[in-house]
């Protein structure tokens, strides 16, 4: 090797080195990361996995029904009684019991109960005490009753009417002179209470006193408003008994009712014959 080369080739080395140098990767510092990034990056890697595994929520499905399927309904049947002919209604559970009105034909009254031996009925009745009254089973059909009907006890029998007393003056001794004699006491009619029926027609209650002192037929008129609506003939009852007049109304009016009006009973009462007062239906 010439001296020139010797020379040169120590330059050559050092420009070698210094280009390897630079080519050599150089050490970038990386973004600082803290604990508190670290926690938050766990916490949301936890989530993600959670929801990737958890199933969706089941949507709830309506139950179907029968298209079929109807909710029951109340039939709105009450217990009564059709009357099968126009019959006599009674204060109690038997004939010998005082008539207080009539069911006519056809017609129906609620039933609150039974007698014991299941052969008249307890009736919702206007014209009978208290507002019930009695009917025999024989003249109605029944409808829509229960399994079991209460019994209801039969009231006292009405009073049986005086038995007939010698005549004391036929008995008396035959006296010379004068004899003063005493008007026998006589019957009373009495007009106890006017009321409706649920139909509106006007009832008339009219009693005898003492029981069966009077019989025949009495008249009764009836007013409304003033104006004469009804005049009739009925058979006086042993005891009490409801009238029915026939005469019907609606809303409120002035009701007049007057018994025995052509005076054909001399009574220990006429004060008693005439009742007055508004009625509303």
């Amino acid at each position: 090797m010439s001296k020139h080369a010797q020379r040169v080739m120590p330059g050559i080395l050092i420009l070698g080195l210094a280009a390897m140098t630079c080519n050599l990767p150089s050490t970038v510092a990386g973004p600082e990361i803290s604990p508190d990034d670290i926690a938050n990056t766990a916490a949301a890697r936890a989530l993600t996995a959670q929801a990737a595994v958890a199933p969706a929520a089941a949507t709830p499905v309506p139950p179907v029904l029968p298209s079929n399927t109807a909710p029951p309904t109340p039939t709105g049947c009450s217990p009564t009684v059709r009357a099968t002919t126009s019959a006599n209604v009674r204060s109690g559970p038997g004939t010998a019991y005082d008539v207080v009105g009539y069911l006519p034909s056809d017609g129906t009254a609620p039933v609150a109960g039974r007698n014991d031996a299941n052969t008249w009925w307890y009736i919702q009745f206007p014209g009978g005490y208290g507002g019930y009254a009695w009917i025999a089973g024989s003249v109605v059909t029944s409808a829509c009753l229960p399994q079991t009907v209460q019994v209801v006890a039969a009231p006292p029998l009405p009073t049986a009417p005086p038995t007939d007393t010698p005549n004391v003056l036929a008995l008396m001794p035959l006296l010379i002179g004068p004899v003063q004699m005493f008007p026998l006491a006589t019957g009373d009619i009495e007009l106890q209470d006017v009321f409706l029926s649920t139909g509106g027609e006007v009832i008339a209650r009219v009693a005898v006193s003492p029981t069966s002192s009077l019989s025949g037929n009495v008249t009764y008129k009836v007013w409304v408003d003033g104006s004469l609506q009804a005049t009739n003939s009925q058979t006086l009852p042993a005891g009490s008994m409801a009238f029915w007049s026939g005469v019907t109304i609606s809303g409120t009016h002035t009701v007049r009712v007057k018994v025995d009006t052509n005076n054909a009973y001399s009574e220990n009462d006429e004060g008693n014959n005439e009742w007055q007062d508004d009625l509303n239906h």
